[in-house]
C-alpha cells in the first residue's frame, strides 16, 4: 500500500515529489469525504468507492503468498499515544470486520513472540497491519544541528526482533513489509538522479519526466544552495506531511541560510522546486494517488497555499466523463 504525491505544474507536466510507501495515510478522509459529497456531484465517478474492498483484497493476497490458511485475525500496530490516526485505525477495523476478520489493535510494546508466530495483546494474529513507521522501530536520530533529540530515542529491539523473526520464519504476514522503507526514504529519489546511468533508457525518460531533480545534501555545494534559494527544496530523508521540509521559494533568504546551516547533511536531500498550477481560488492541489498491490486505487487530494503541511485542506475528488 502506497501513496504517490503528484502535482500538475504550470508547464503542463506532472511531478511526483515523494513516495509514501511505508505507512501511507489519508485513506479514511479520501473514502468517507467522497462518500459524503457524492450526492452533490451527480454524473461524476467516485474513484475511491471500491477502496475498502480492494484494501481487504490486498491483505488477503499478501497473506496468501505466505500460507493457504484463511486470514481470520489481523493485528493493527500503530503509535497508540498519538490520536491523529485514530480515524484510519477505525476505518481499517471497520473494513476488516465487515469481512468477518477479527481485529486486534495495539502498539509495538504489545507484541510478543510465540512458538507459532506473534501475539498482540496476548492474541495470536495471522497478519500484522503495520502503521508504525520503520524508522521509529530503530534508534531515532535528530536531523537538525540544534535539536535536543527525542525523549524516546532507543530502538524497539524486543518487538522488532519478535516480528522480524516470525516474518522470516513464515509465521506471520506483515503489511506493509519493512522493506517498504526503501522507497519511503527520499534518498531513493536522489539515487534515481545520482545513478541515472544505471537505468535503462526507458526508465531514465520516466525519471526525468516525473521525478524532480533530487540529490543528497552531502553532494550539494552550500554556496550554490544559498545563491539558488528559490530553485530548491530541502527535505529530510524520513520527514512527512511537510515536517522537516523547507521550500526556498517560500521563505526569506535569512531563514533559508539558517536552514541550510542547521540541516545535518547526512539526513537531507535537496529537490528542484517546481511551480504548481493553482486552481481558480489560488489553492495548490496535491493529488495523492493511492496504490494497492501495484495498481492505482484512489485519490487523497489536499489543497494548500504553499507547501503541503498539516494545515492543508482535504478535498473530495471525483472524475468527470472522459477524464480517464
Amino acid at each position: 500500500m502506497a501513496r504517490a504525491d503528484l502535482f500538475l505544474c504550470t508547464d503542463g507536466h506532472i511531478r511526483c515529489c515523494e513516495l509514501n510507501s511505508d505507512t501511507p495515510s489519508g485513506q479514511p478522509e479520501a473514502v468517507w469525504l467522497n462518500r459524503l459529497r457524492q450526492a452533490a456531484h451527480p454524473g461524476l465517478d467516485d474513484p475511491n468507492a471500491h477502496f475498502p474492498t480492494r484494501f481487504v483484497a490486498m491483505l488477503h493476497e499478501s497473506h496468501a503468498k505466505r500460507t493457504e490458511a484463511p486470514l481470520t485475525r489481523v493485528g493493527i500496530v500503530y503509535p497508540t499515544e498519538l490520536t491523529e490516526d485514530l480515524c484510519m485505525i477505525t476505518a481499517f477495523s471497520q473494513w476488516l470486520e465487515a469481512e468477518n476478520i477479527q481485529v486486534i489493535t495495539g502498539s509495538p510494546y504489545n507484541l510478543r513472540r510465540t512458538p507459532t508466530g506473534v501475539a498482540l495483546l496476548g492474541e495470536p494474529v495471522d497478519l500484522v497491519l503495520r502503521h508504525y513507521k520503520t524508522d521509529w522501530w530503530g534508534e531515532r536520530l535528530p536531523v537538525w544541528a540544534d535539536a535536543e533529540g527525542y525523549p524516546d530515542d532507543e530502538p524497539l529491539t524486543e518487538p522488532l526482533l519478535a516480528l522480524l523473526d516470525a516474518d522470516l520464519q513464515g509465521q506471520v504476514t506483515v503489511v506493509n513489509p519493512f522493506g517498504a522503507v526503501i522507497t519511503q526514504n527520499k534518498f531513493s529519489l536522489a539515487f534515481f538522479w545520482e545513478e541515472m546511468t544505471r537505468f535503462p533508457a526507458e526508465a531514465r525518460d520516466i525519471i526525468r519526466r516525473f521525478i524532480p531533480e533530487t540529490y543528497r545534501l552531502v553532494h550539494m555545494d552550500t554556496e550554490r544552495l544559498l545563491d539558488e534559494r528559490e530553485q530548491w527544496v530541502l527535505k529530510s530523508n524520513y520527514g512527512c506531511e511537510g515536517a522537516e521540509t523547507v521550500c526556498g521559494a517560500f521563505v526569506t533568504p535569512e531563514i533559508w541560510e539558517k536552514t541550510v546551516e542547521l540541516a545535518l547533511p547526512e539526513h537531507f536531500v535537496v529537490q528542484r522546486f517546481f511551480e504548481v498550477q493553482a486552481d481558480a481560488e489560488g489553492w495548490l492541489p496535491n493529488y495523492g494517488v493511492f496504490v494497492l498491490g501495484g495498481s492505482a486505487a484512489g485519490f487523497f487530494t489536499r489543497l494548500s497555499r504553499a507547501s503541503t503541511e498539516y494545515n492543508a485542506i482535504t478535498a473530495p475528488t471525483f472524475i468527470g466523463p472522459g477524464c480517464l
